[in-house]
């Protein structure tokens, strides 16, 4: 009786956050003006309109659904642009006006200018202009998901789909072609879409992407275009938390050899004993160690030290004369030359690092103290940091009330105040350290936050006014889990990408998806996960760690807002930290197995054995090594090149002492070709390259590689045997006129899948002729010819050994090392030709 007593007083807290500007007189006066102009002539409904908009303009009213505010603004134009008659009105009074404004504008292509007249102008022709020009000048830069939803909001996001601005006198169709151009530069498939312009736009004729012709007939060449893959959007140099200001999470770095060389002696928090009892129960890091400038950043209890990571050594610490706290949970963000942190809730930090004679050493650039903002204030997470201006999020705490704040300073001075601030929600009570840091997300040309206490907000980065708000069900943030446990939920800011925004709140056992524009959810179902990490996006998906009912790393489809089946598995070990996607590999921390590794098309690498002795602890990566910050420890894995035995010639001797493996000496290389890093291969033969990409099967024309077809499968390959096209549980069998299913359970370890398609020669009864020993630890797989033998030598690490045997005698005809970093490799051929893929690139040799 006494825990169903302290469980409902627990969940009695549930109170949600309260928007800061919703007005319930604003409401009821919005409802007048709709009411004026159902009953009376356009031009008085207007009138009252504008006098509303005037006094009202940035309060929150509900839009198309009650769990989404706009503003008021937004919701007027919204309905002025949605009649015939109101528009007309409109355009009467206002349109000569945007049309100067928008001839200013485009003369200047400033993109502030635009995005002004498109938001504050929207009714009018001159603003569906200033759209188009908007997309165009985003897409020159690189902004493709931006230039979308600007040209979204011309003719909606779909061929068939009511326009989202009437009568623009734009052609719907080249705006449509340019959605679809741009979703194909997202790294999206395009191909439904497509075809539903087809039906409606089969004749239309304009320019798109530098060409000139019908409209379909160029999007259907730009679908075959090998030039535009579909990859992951990717950065080299992380700048903040999640790897960029949009928190998509892809970091374009590679560990050339994913074998440990090293793995240094464990050492303490700065200022910290190591304890040697080690941790019964696990509890998360308190802090994210952070790559910048050659040196890795970590934070504990109001210090920041920086590490050398060549030396393992800590090199200079920044400290603040404050009582240790904890609970506190450091995050960095970089611009290149400053790090930017919050040493605690009281102070914000921005450092530079001087090397000199006497070493590495930190020095302050500036600091802001919360009494600076005000009494009461404390800050709320690191600082985003966005060309030159960052972005705080901080709470006034005053009579009971906590009211969060969100604002822009100058990167250079921040001293001067804000450009602009705005007070968003006022937040209930907590308990004593338990909210996560509240740290913000670039979406578009809008700033996210989530307050992890039932809304989800979003402001204009550039003014600070509102965009759109969210209300979602809580469970208080001292709610429980489904089986009455403390949420596992770790630090997850919003992610954006492609256009959608992504939230794991705290107080929530769902994971959103919500409209960057409109803030609008995009999954009728979102699915329940107990989400610990929001690792990124990437192919379409967005990579979660979980530790609930389902546990372990897995993926949801971005779309259909669905589980992935055949991306990792929400059965598997607990997460241990947060883990980290690079350019070919995902990284995922556990709790009980170690480092654990996986593609990025979610299937597992068969990692060395030192991998599942690897402490817990969140990730980062410098250089060749990976750095592990656990609760009160660090740990550092160097990687290197690895060591092999020597591969020997007829007999089973084994290898003795390690040695290189001799490189090419026979083959002579006749050509390489580039592969997308995204396309794995399965199987090569003299002329044809078949590789997989997502849930596609992708044939190439050799030598130069040319895309021939793309089959879509519905199921991820991961091998090809003859014609055959295996997953993990059906299988597909290629055709002269594409893919027939063969059996929708099916797997590749149905051993009768496996021996079509594999030449091989009848065995012997007796000892066998001749062996060759891989070495030590070593797997060798292999299949044979009429002309040679190859295995491929895989030392738990990514790089392969092929040898060629004669098939008679097992004489080696030649080696070929070949660093890679993917799943596999395939080997083809035939006598005068040697085809040889691995992820990244295809290689042909002239055989011997």
């Amino acid at each position: 009786m006494i825990e169903l007593l302290a469980i409902a007083t627990i969940l009695a807290g549930a109170e949600p956050a309260r928007p800061v500007g919703l007005s319930s007189r604003t409401i009821e006066r919005l409802a007048e003006c709709a009411e004026a102009e159902r009953t009376g002539p356009p031009e008085a409904a207007l009138t009252q309109y504008l006098k509303l908009l005037d006094d009202a303009r940035d309060d929150w009213v509900p839009a198309q659904g009650s769990a989404v505010l706009h503003p008021c603004e937004r919701v007027i134009l919204g309905r002025i642009a949605g009649t015939s008659a109101m528009q007309a009105a409109y355009r009467h009074r206002f349109e000569d006006q945007a049309s100067r404004m928008l001839r200013d504008a485009s003369a200047t292509r400033d993109l502030l200018k635009l995005r002004n007249l498109t938001r504050e102008w929207y009714p009018t022709r001159a603003a569906a202009r200033a759209l188009d020009l908007l997309g165009d000048l985003e897409c020159e830069v690189g902004n493709a998901a931006e230039a979308r939803v600007a040209w979204q909001r011309i003719v909606g996001p779909m061929p068939g789909d009511p326009p989202a601005l009437p009568d623009h006198s734009l052609d719907p169709a080249s705006i449509h072609a340019k959605i679809i151009v741009a979703g194909r530069l997202l790294g999206e498939d395009t191909s439904k879409v497509r075809e539903e312009f087809a039906k409606r736009f089969p004749k239309n004729r304009g320019r798109l992407a530098g060409r000139e012709g019908l409209l379909i007939d160029i999007l259907v060449s730009l679908e075959q275009d090998a030039s535009l893959p579909l990859r992951p959007t990717a950065t080299n140099v992380a700048s903040t938390f999640a790897v960029d200001e949009q928190r998509r999470g892809v970091l374009r770095r590679r560990i050339a050899h994913l074998a440990p060389r090293a793995v240094e002696k464990p050492f303490p928090w700065p200022g910290e004993e190591l304890d040697d009892v080690p941790t019964v129960a696990w509890r998360s890091p308190r802090t994210y160690p952070f790559v910048w400038q050659n040196r890795i950043a970590v934070a504990a209890r109001g210090r920041i030290a920086a590490i050398d990571p060549d030396a393992g050594r800590i090199v200079d610490i920044e400290a603040d004369d404050r009582p240790r706290d904890d609970t506190e949970i450091t995050t960095f963000s970089s611009d290149g030359d400053r790090l930017f942190a919050r040493l605690h809730r009281e102070a914000v930090v921005a450092l530079v690092g001087e090397v000199n004679e006497g070493g590495f050493r930190w020095k302050r650039l500036w600091l802001i103290r919360s009494k600076q903002l005000g009494a009461g204030v404390q800050f709320e997470g690191c600082p985003l940091v966005v060309g030159h201006r960052v972005y705080l999020s901080w709470t006034v705490n005053d009579a009971g009330r906590s009211v969060l704040h969100i604002g822009c300073f100058d990167a250079a001075n921040p001293e001067t105040g804000p450009r602009w601030s705005r007070a968003v929600a006022e937040l209930p009570p907590e308990p004593a350290g338990s909210r996560r840091p509240i740290l913000l997300t670039r979406a578009g040309t809008n700033v996210v936050a989530c307050t992890d206490a039932g809304i989800i907000v979003s402001l204009d980065a550039t003014t600070g006014r509102p965009a759109w708000l969210y209300r979602y069900s809580t469970r208080g943030n001292r709610g429980l889990t489904g089986d009455l446990m403390p949420s596992p939920r770790d630090v997850c800011p919003p992610v954006a990408a492609d256009g959608r925004v992504f939230v794991a709140p705290a107080d929530c056992e769902e994971l959103l998806a919500l409209d960057a524009d409109s803030g609008m959810p995009l999954w009728k179902q979102p699915p329940v996960l107990e989400t610990v990490h929001v690792l990124g996006v990437v192919g379409g998906r967005l990579i979660v760690t979980a530790d609930g009912p389902l546990r372990g790393i897995g993926a949801i489809n971005v779309v259909s807002g669905k589980i992935d089946p055949n991306w990792g598995s929400f059965r598997s070990a607990p997460p241990g930290g947060r883990g980290m996607i690079l350019d070919d590999v995902v990284l995922f921390p556990t709790r009980t197995n170690g480092l654990q590794a996986l593609t990025l098309q979610g299937q597992p690498i068969y990692t060395p054995a030192a991998f599942r002795k690897l402490p817990p602890g969140n990730l980062a990566l410098a250089g060749e090594t990976l750095v592990i910050a656990g609760p009160d420890r660090m740990t550092f894995v160097r990687f290197g090149p690895p060591r092999f035995g020597v591969l020997r010639e007829g007999g089973t001797a084994p290898s003795t002492g390690p040695a290189r493996i001799p490189g090419l000496t026979h083959l002579r290389p006749a050509w390489t070709v580039e592969l997308p890093r995204d396309e794995r291969p399965l199987r090569a033969t003299h002329d044809r390259l078949f590789t997989a990409r997502d849930t596609s099967l992708i044939v190439r024309r050799l030598p130069g590689a040319d895309l021939e077809a793309r089959h879509e499968l519905g199921f991820t390959p991961v091998a090809m045997v003859g014609t055959r096209v295996l997953g993990h549980h059906r299988v597909a069998e290629l055709t002269d006129r594409g893919m027939v299913e063969v059996r929708p359970d099916a797997s590749p370890s149905d051993s009768r899948y496996w021996a079509e398609g594999v030449a091989s020669e009848p065995r012997e009864s007796g000892p066998a002729r001749w062996t060759a020993d891989a070495g030590a630890g070593r797997v060798v797989v292999g299949s044979m010819t009429a002309d040679w033998v190859w295995t491929d030598a895989r030392p738990a690490t990514h790089q392969y050994v092929l040898t060629l045997l004669t098939p008679g005698n097992g004489q080696v005809i030649d080696r070929v090392t070949i660093p890679a970093f993917g799943p596999g490799v395939a080997v083809g051929g035939d006598a005068a030709t040697l085809v040889i893929a691995v992820t990244g690139s295809v290689r042909g040799f002239e055989a011997p």
